[in-house]
């Protein structure tokens, strides 16, 4: 007990010291959270300046010009111009398949010109003569059956090679269409047997056997031309034939040899077709159908040589060679990408934007841009020039995509680097604004809380609400109309303040 007693005051005094400590904590805390002087109230000041609103996105570089090259045929690679890296103009030969066969076609054609001219020439020289109109009809008669026997070629060729629905069956089905509308006068014969149409005895056919009938009652001239106008389009279309057979894999040579024969009969027969022209038709009409029959010779010409550019892979523009994989020799199929070609076009963005940001962009809006690849400090200028009009969903989001275009080429930019965009969408300058966080919205109105001196009288603040009245200030709920919301936290005010007004920072 002595002991206990002993330590009694010491045990008090401790106690007294604790309850001391507590209430001066408690003073500073309460002097802190409820005391202090209207120096302490945090403002926002409205000002005048710029509100700029932007749009940040990220998007991927892309060049504006760039194609793969491929041939629409089948062929043996015969030389190949470039390789990978490689700066080429425009119209620049790049690759070619082997085409003796078709460069011997195209000096056939100019033979056929040359002999047209040469005809042409000898006609306006030539004076005019009579002959008889049998002979005549039975060389038409003869001119008929040709381009018959050439067709029942064509429809073996025909079902041997391409006897389906897709690309050259469906254009050669037309051409043989054409050609049997002319001699039947009959539509939809492009895909049936030689059988069928054989039985027919209609259109010119018709004609020309009746006019052998009875020739002193044919009217020869309109049936020369018809026969002329079959003959021609019967060549075109077996000149179509032997150059799509020619491009085919494991061809019967026999096949080839009999297309090749049936164009050098037709040929005959429109040579005799222009003489028989000159037998029975005065001399300027005569005239007329050389010069015909030479432009057809001409056209024959083109047609080769428009084959003949499928030949070849040229630069559709100046550019880069990207890629090069073939040699010499090669065997290729058709489409097969061969090279690739990247224009000197300037460089652009595309990049996917929300459904609520792509209404804030226009085109021409400008940009500032940092490549990935070389760090925030290496900005680069580009500009809106496209703007999907139609969404599509990505991962649950509708998105639309926008196309950018850097002011200037740069060697350092290259396709497929990560861009990061700051596009400026709309800026107002000279206009008032506050922090947007300031603004409080309800009741579908927006409201700010301004504070003046509790002795300043102002008309401005007589009708509306006073949230508070202490330490010399006032604080009213003031009503505001806002305008543009920039992407630095700033917001334009309409109306409702004036420059200089304090407002409660939230």
């Amino acid at each position: 007990m002595s002991i206990l007693y002993k330590f009694t005051p010491l045990l008090k005094k401790r106690k007294k010291t604790f309850m001391f400590s507590f209430i001066l904590i408690l003073s500073i805390l309460g002097w802190f959270l409820f005391s202090g002087s209207d120096s302490e109230l945090e403002f926002a000041e409205a000002n005048i300046g710029s509100v700029v609103q932007e749009v940040n996105i990220t998007g991927r570089v892309k060049s504006a010009q760039s194609v793969d090259l491929a041939f629409e045929r089948s062929g043996k690679i015969s030389y190949v111009g470039v390789k990978s890296g490689d700066r080429v103009a425009g119209g620049r030969l790049l690759i070619k398949l082997d085409d003796s066969e078709l460069l011997a076609q195209e000096q056939r054609e100019k033979a056929n010109v040359s002999a047209s001219e040469l005809r042409l020439n000898q006609i306006i020289a030539s004076s005019k003569s009579g002959g008889d109109i049998s002979s005549v009809i039975d060389s038409l008669a003869r001119a008929v059956k040709s381009s018959i026997d050439a067709m029942i070629d064509f429809t073996d060729v025909q079902y041997k090679y391409f006897n389906n629905n897709y690309g050259t069956s469906v254009y050669l089905a037309q051409q043989k269409d054409e050609i049997l509308y002319e001699i039947y006068n009959k539509d939809n014969l492009g895909r049936v047997g030689a059988w069928y149409f054989t039985a027919f005895n209609t259109g010119l056919k018709s004609e020309v056997y009746a006019a052998q009938a009875n020739p002193n009652d044919a009217d020869i001239d309109p049936l020369i031309s018809k026969t002329k106008h079959m003959l021609l389009i019967t060549k075109a279309g077996l000149e179509v034939m032997q150059s799509e057979l020619a491009g085919q894999p494991n061809v019967d040579p026999a096949d080839l040899n009999k297309i090749k024969s049936d164009i050098d009969t037709i040929i005959t027969r429109i040579s005799d077709t222009s003489i028989l022209n000159k037998t029975v038709v005065g001399e300027g009409y005569d005239i007329e159908i050389a010069i015909s029959q030479l432009e057809q010779a001409k056209a024959s010409l083109a047609l080769i040589q428009a084959q003949l550019v499928r030949y070849w892979l040229v630069s559709p523009f100046a550019g880069i060679v990207a890629n090069v994989d073939v040699k010499p020799g090669e065997i290729i199929s058709p489409n097969e990408v061969m090279v690739s070609l990247i224009g000197n076009a300037k460089f652009q963005i595309e990049a996917n934007v929300s459904e609520a940001d792509v209404a804030k962009i226009s085109v021409g809006n400008s940009a500032n841009v940092t490549l990935d690849a070389y760090g925030r400090d290496n900005i680069f200028k580009a500009k809106v020039i496209h703007i999907d009009p139609a969404g599509r969903m990505v991962e649950g989001l509708a998105v639309y995509k926008i196309t950018l275009e850097f002011d200037s080429n740069d060697k350092r930019i290259l396709s497929g680097l990560t861009a990061d965009m700051d596009i400026l969408t709309q800026r107002k300058d000279d206009v008032l604004y506050i922090p947007s966080r300031n603004v409080i919205s309800k009741d579908g109105k927006k409201y700010v809380q301004v504070v003046i001196d509790q002795n300043l009288e102002s008309d401005r603040f007589a009708n509306l609400i006073l949230i508070s009245q202490e330490d010399g200030k006032k604080i009213f709920e003031v009503e505001i109309k806002t305008g543009l919301k920039g992407s630095d936290g700033r917001i334009e005010i309409i109306s409702g303040l004036q420059e200089g007004d304090k407002i409660i920072r939230e």
